[in-house]
C-alpha cells in the first residue's frame, strides 16, 4: 500500500476546492458545477458560499501556468476529481493529482466519476477502473466513497432544473461546508425562501411609489413594449435572411440561424425561412463535429454508422442519421485511416505512428495489433473477417484474424492503399510512380500471398488533379479540369463520365462498382454517373468548404465530406429530410391521369391506400399506421376498389368498388377480414364513398357506364339494406368528387366548369365558369370543411363549405391542392413532382420540397396520378403517387426546429452571431433549449 506523507505546510486556504477535469470529457459539466457549488445555500447577502478554484475560469493569461496550478493547489482545502477515462489520460490531470498526493492527503480527494469504470478490489482500485488516473489506485486505505455521475452527459442534464444536478452539487458541497447532505439541502431551501420573502417585501414597499407613477409607467411600459416587438421582428427578419444566404454555403449555420429567427419571432418570414433551409441541400442527413481536425473516415456497408479519427487521435462511432455518437478510442497519435468489417462488428484503425489495431465495435476492446514503418497511410478488412491490412511507407502488413500472425508486403511506389477481393481470395495494393505519372495495382493470392498476375499501370496527369481508388480500392479515378477518368483494378481501359464544371477539384471519390464518382469544387460535390442511360450530374451543397476528407460508403449511397474539424453526411437516396416513405413503391398500372384511392383517418393516426388500379388482380389494400409506425395491413382486396372513406371517429374504413362496399373496422392495430355491403344491381366505376357523420349511413356516388346519369345511394351501415337512391341527368360530365359526409358533390365538366350538388335535396350551384385546362383540380380537406379549387391557370381558390365564404385567393400553384382550415396551411404539387407549402393567412408560398419519387410513369403527369390530404389542424400532410411512394409530410414547427437542430448537431456560437448579424448575441444560443 502506498503512503502519502504530507511534505510541506500547507498555504492558507484561498480556495474551498480545486476541479481537476478533462476539457474533452467534461468541458460542459466543470463550470456548472462549479458555479453552483460557489452559490449553493446562499444568503441573499452575500457574493458566495464556496470558493472553487477551476482552471479555464480562474487562471488569467499567466506565462507560468504550472506554477499558477501549483499555486492554487497549495490554497485548496479539497480536490474534486471529475473522473473519466479523459482525465485518467490526461497529463495535466495526472500531474495535478500527483502534487495533491505528495503534499496532501489523499482523505481530502472527492471523486465524481462522469464516464468509464471505477473497481475496487479489497486493498485498492482494480487496473480495470479506466476512469482513474495511476496514481490513485493504490492512494486510499479504504475504498473512499465516491459520486456517480455518469448520467450527466449533455448541456440539458447539467443544469439546476435538473433535480440530480441539484443532488450532485449537494453530494459535493456537503464534505465542504462540513455538513450533512440533508442538513445543506434544507438550508438551501431555507435560503432561497427566505430571498423570495425580502424580494416580495422589496416590492410591497415600492408598491405606493409606483401607484403614483402609474399612469406614466404604463404608457412608458407599453411603449416599451411595442419597441421591444419591433426590435424583436427586426431581427426576426434579418437572422431570417441571413439564414437562406447561408444555406448553400453552410448548411448547419443556416439551421441554426433559422431556428434563432424563428425564436426571435414567429412570423411568415422566419417560419418560411425555416421550411426553406430545411428543405435545403435535401440528400444531407447530418453534420458530424470534432474536437480536432478529421483525418479519416468511413460508413459500415450498410449505410447505417459512420466511423471517424482525428488528428488529435479520437476514433468516433456515429449513426448515419442524427443521434447520439460513442467514442470508441482516445490514442496518443493521429489518426490516419479507419475501415469496418463487413459485419459492422469490427473496426480497423491505422496512425501516424504506424501503429495499426482491429477493435470492437459493441465494447471498444482491442483484437489485434501491428505496425509498419511510417504513418499508416491505409487499412482495409476482408469481406470474410479472415485478413485485415495495413499499407505504410514500405510494406504492407497483413494480419490473419482467424490464425493469428503477421506477414509483409514490400510496397514499390508512394501514397499506398490496399484492399481485399470481394471473394476475399485476393488482396491488392495500389501505389503511385512518379517516374511515369502512373498508378500502379498488385495482386496477391490469399493465404500463401503469392503474386497474381503481372502489375498493371493506370496512367495520370502529370499534376493538378484530383485521384481516388473506390472504398474496396477494386477501381481507380482521377479528375482534372472537368474531364473524369476511371480505371478498373487490374485494367488499364478507360470508363468515361460526363464533363463538369472545368475547374480545379478539392477532391475526389469513386464508388464501389465505378459507376458513380463525387467531385469536390468551392464546397460544391457533383454526383455524376456513367452510363448512357445516366441521370444528370446532380448537385450537393451546404457541407464543409474544402473537402479533405470525400468517400463513398460501399453500397454508394452515402457520402461523406468533410474539412477541418467538421463532417457533413449525404445519403444519395433521400430526396428530402421532410418527408418519411411509410410503404412500398406503388406501381404504376399505365392509368394515366388517374390517382390512387386514398383516405386520411381525421386523428391522422393513419393513412389508407389502394395499390394497384381498376381491374387489378394484384391489387392491395394498405394502411400505415403512425403510432405504431409501420404498416397494419397489406392485404389483397378485390371488386375494383377506387374509392375510399373513413368515419369521423375513425373506427371504420369503408372501401368502395363496383360490386359492394368492403367496412374495415380500424380501431386497433391488426386489421380483421372486412363486412362487405353488396350494391344490387352493381355500379359501374365508382366515383366517391362517404360515411354519415354519425356512421349509420354510407352514400355511393357512380356514373352510369355511358356517363349519361349519376348514381347516388344510400345504404344503412348496419345491414346494407337501401336508403334511398337519387338519379340525375347528367352530360359531359368529367369526374366527380363526393365530400367527406356525403352532403355533397362537386361535379367537374368538360369545360373545366364546377357545379355543386346537394345530395339530399338535389340543389345546384355553378362555382365557377369554364376555366384553363391545367388548372387545379377540386379537392376537398379531409373534415370536408374546406374545399379547393382552380380559379384560373396556375391559381386556386380555398372556400369554406360552412358558410360557403372564399378564405384564400392562391396563385402560384400547381394542378393538385389541398388545404386546412385549422393548421393555416395549403399544400401545391406541380406536374414535375415538387410539392410547395403556401400560409393561408397572406398566401405566401413558405417553401417547397420534392417528392422522394415524383414516378415516372410515360402517360399523365405527378400531379394528376397523386392523391394527398391534410391531417386536420396538424401540419402533417399525406401524399400517395402512382409510379412513386406513400410519403408523410410534418410541416410542423416544433418537428421543424427539432430536426434542424438535429440535423445541424451542434449550436450557434457568438462568433457566428456578432459575424453574421452583427450584434450582441443573446444569454441562449443553445439550439435545443427551445425546441
Amino acid at each position: 500500500m502506498l503512503r502519502h506523507a504530507v511534505k510541506n505546510p500547507p498555504s492558507p486556504p484561498r480556495y474551498d476546492a480545486f476541479i481537476s477535469y478533462s476539457r474533452a470529457a467534461d468541458g460542459q459539466l466543470a463550470p456548472n458545477l462549479q458555479r453552483e457549488l460557489q452559490v449553493f445555500a446562499k444568503p441573499w447577502n452575500r457574493r458566495r458560499m464556496l470558493a472553487v478554484f477551476r482552471d479555464a475560469d480562474s487562471l488569467s493569461a499567466n506565462p507560468g501556468l504550472w506554477t499558477a496550478i501549483e499555486s492554487a493547489l497549495s490554497q485548496a482545502r479539497y480536490f474534486v476529481l471529475l473522473a473519466s477515462p479523459g482525465s485518467a489520460a490526461s497529463p495535466w490531470v495526472r500531474r495535478e493529482v500527483a502534487w495533491w498526493l505528495e503534499h496532501r492527503t489523499p482523505q481530502r480527494i472527492l471523486i465524481v466519476l462522469t464516464e468509464g469504470e471505477l473497481v475496487w478490489r479489497g486493498s485498492g482500485f482494480h487496473p480495470a477502473s479506466s476512469a482513474l488516473p495511476p496514481e490513485l489506485r493504490l492512494a486510499f486505505d479504504e475504498e473512499p466513497r465516491w459520486i456517480d455521475a455518469r448520467w450527466a452527459r449533455h448541456e440539458s442534464q447539467v443544469t439546476p432544473r435538473d433535480p440530480r444536478f441539484r443532488e450532485l452539487t449537494a453530494d459535493v458541497a456537503a464534505p465542504l461546508h462540513g455538513r450533512s447532505k440533508d442538513d445543506l439541502i434544507g438550508e438551501d431551501v431555507r435560503q432561497h425562501r427566505r430571498t423570495k420573502r425580502i424580494a416580495r417585501t422589496a416590492i410591497a414597499s415600492l408598491a405606493t411609489l409606483l401607484c403614483a407613477s402609474g399612469t406614466a409607467a404604463v404608457i412608458a411600459y407599453r411603449q416599451s413594449v411595442v419597441a421591444t416587438q419591433q426590435e424583436r421582428l427586426a431581427v426576426s427578419r434579418q437572422i431570417a435572411a441571413t439564414s437562406v444566404q447561408q444555406a448553400p454555403r453552410r448548411l448547419d449555420k443556416a439551421l441554426l440561424l433559422a431556428v434563432a429567427a424563428y425564436r426571435a419571432q414567429p412570423t411568415p418570414q422566419s417560419r418560411a425561412a425555416l421550411l426553406e433551409v430545411s428543405s435545403a441541400s435535401p440528400a444531407l442527413v447530418r453534420f458530424l463535429h470534432h474536437d480536432a481536425d478529421v483525418t479519416a473516415g468511413a460508413v459500415t456497408p450498410d449505410g447505417a454508422s459512420v466511423v471517424t479519427g482525428t488528428q488529435a487521435g479520437v476514433v468516433t462511432v456515429w449513426p448515419t442519421r442524427p443521434g447520439p455518437a460513442r467514442v470508441l478510442l482516445r490514442g496518443r497519435a493521429a489518426v490516419t485511416a479507419v475501415a469496418w468489417s463487413s459485419d459492422g462488428k469490427k473496426i480497423a484503425v491505422g496512425d501516424s505512428s504506424g501503429a495499426v489495431a482491429l477493435y470492437e465495435t459493441a465494447g471498444g476492446r482491442r483484437r489485434q495489433t501491428a505496425s509498419v514503418r511510417g504513418p499508416v497511410a491505409d487499412v482495409a478488412i476482408s469481406p470474410d473477417g479472415r485478413w485485415a491490412a495495413a499499407a505504410g511507407a514500405e510494406a504492407v502488413a497483413v494480419l490473419d484474424l482467424k490464425k493469428g500472425g503477421v506477414r509483409s508486403l514490400t510496397v514499390q511506389g508512394s501514397r499506398p492503399v490496399v484492399g481485399f477481393t470481394a471473394d476475399s481470395e485476393r488482396i491488392r495494393v495500389g501505389s503511385a510512380r512518379e517516374q511515369d505519372s502512373s498508378v500502379v495495382t498488385r495482386s496477391w493470392r490469399l493465404p500463401a500471398l503469392a503474386p497474381a498476375g503481372q502489375p498493371v499501370a493506370m496512367q495520370v496527369p502529370a499534376s493538378r488533379y484530383s485521384a481516388a481508388h473506390s472504398p474496396d480500392r477494386g477501381y481507380f479515378g482521377f479528375f482534372k479540369m472537368g474531364d473524369t477518368t476511371v480505371y478498373r483494378a487490374g485494367s488499364d481501359k478507360q470508363l468515361g463520365f460526363p464533363g463538369v464544371d472545368r475547374t480545379q477539384a478539392d477532391n475526389f471519390a469513386v464508388s464501389t462498382d465505378g459507376h458513380r464518382v463525387a467531385i469536390a469544387q468551392s464546397g460544391v460535390i457533383t454526383i455524376a454517373q456513367r452510363g448512357t442511360d445516366a441521370p444528370a450530374p446532380r448537385r450537393l451543397t451546404g457541407g464543409p468548404t474544402g473537402s479533405a476528407l470525400l468517400r463513398f460508403s460501399p453500397d454508394g449511397n452515402v457520402l461523406l465530406s468533410g474539412a477541418g474539424t467538421d463532417v457533413a453526411v449525404f445519403d444519395l437516396r433521400q430526396q428530402s429530410r421532410l418527408g418519411q416513405i411509410v410503404g412500398p413503391d406503388v406501381p404504376d398500372p399505365n392509368e394515366a391521369g388517374i390517382p390512387p384511392a386514398m383516405a386520411v383517418r381525421p386523428d391522422g393516426r393513419q393513412v389508407a391506400w389502394v395499390q394497384g388500379g381498376a381491374g387489378d388482380p394484384t391489387a392491395r389494400l394498405r394502411i400505415w399506421d403512425s403510432g405504431e409506425r409501420r404498416l397494419i395491413a397489406d392485404t389483397p382486396i378485390a371488386g375494383d376498389v377506387s374509392a375510399l372513406a373513413y368515419s369521423r371517429d375513425g373506427r371504420t374504413l369503408a372501401a368502395a368498388g363496383s360490386p359492394g362496399v368492403a367496412l374495415f373496422d380500424t380501431s386497433g392495430t391488426h386489421l380483421a377480414a372486412p363486412r362487405v355491403l353488396r350494391l344490387d344491381p352493381p355500379v359501374g366505376n365508382v366515383a366517391g364513398v362517404a360515411l354519415s357523420p354519425d356512421a349509420a349511413s354510407i352514400v355511393v356516388a357512380a356514373p352510369s357506364y355511358d356517363y349519361k346519369q349519376l348514381e347516388i345511394r344510400r345504404l344503412r351501415t348496419a345491414d346494407g339494406s337501401a336508403e334511398g337512391t337519387e338519379r340525375q341527368e347528367i352530360g359531359g360530365e368529367l369526374s366527380f368528387l363526393l365530400s367527406p359526409a356525403g352532403d355533397a358533390l362537386i361535379e367537374q365538366r368538360n369545360d373545366r366548369s364546377l357545379v355543386r350538388v346537394d345530395t339530399t335535396t338535389g340543389a345546384r350551384k355553378t362555382l365557377t365558369g369554364p376555366l384553363p385546362a391545367d388548372g387545379p383540380i377540386p379537392v376537398f380537406s379531409t373534415e370536408g370543411d374546406v374545399l379547393t379549387y382552380a380559379a384560373g391557370l396556375g391559381t386556386a381558390t380555398v372556400r369554406s363549405t360552412g358558410d360557403d365564404h372564399e378564405i384564400r385567393h392562391l396563385d402560384g400553384v400547381g394542378a393538385l391542392v389541398t388545404a386546412d382550415a385549422r393548421s393555416g396551411l395549403a399544400a401545391s404539387l406541380d406536374m414535375n413532382g415538387t410539392l410547395g407549402l403556401l400560409d393561408l393567412a397572406t398566401g405566401r408560398r413558405l417553401g417547397e420540397a420534392p417528392l422522394q419519387n415524383p414516378g415516372q410513369a410515360e402517360r399523365g403527369d405527378t400531379a394528376y396520378q397523386t392523391a394527398m390530404a391534410f391531417v386536420p389542424g396538424k401540419a402533417v400532410l399525406y401524399s400517395v403517387t402512382i409510379g412513386g411512394d406513400a410519403i408523410r409530410w410534418d410541416f410542423g414547427d416544433e418537428t421543424l426546429l427539432a430536426q434542424a437542430c438535429a440535423v445541424a448537431g451542434r449550436d450557434l456560437t457568438e462568433a457566428e452571431w456578432r459575424t453574421d448579424i452583427g450584434s450582441e448575441p443573446p444569454a441562449d444560443l443553445s439550439c435545443r433549449s427551445g425546441a
